[in-house]
């Protein structure tokens, strides 16, 4: 199952202020089946943001993210996640937190 982001970029808009953030521009990236990729860089350079949008918990502002040939819309069982916080409710059980 290959990924493939072609021209990939993500804006932030902020509406208060009129500033926009461009977390991603113009990103290509090709990772065939059985590669392993790691994602390096400094805070603030947009890492998570590519993550979020390859799991599928963000959309692009232009651009595309395939998996296996498919639009990546929505999260689906093909992708995990590792979240860098605390993804769980502390004052949840764990059946709650389910």
């Amino acid at each position: 199952m290959s990924l493939k982001l072609i021209n990939l970029s993500k804006t932030f808009v902020n509406t208060t202020d009129q500033v926009n953030v461009e977390a991603l521009k113009n990103v290509n990236l090709l990772v065939n089946n059985g590669e392993f990729v790691s994602v390096v860089g400094p805070s603030g350079c947009g890492k998570t943001t590519m993550l979020r949008i390859i799991a599928g918990f963000e959309k692009a502002s232009c651009g595309n993210a395939l998996l296996a040939g498919e639009e990546i819309e929505t999260p689906g069982p093909e992708v995990g996640i590792v979240f860098q916080e605390y993804a769980l409710f502390p004052w949840r059980t764990v059946i709650e937190n389910v």
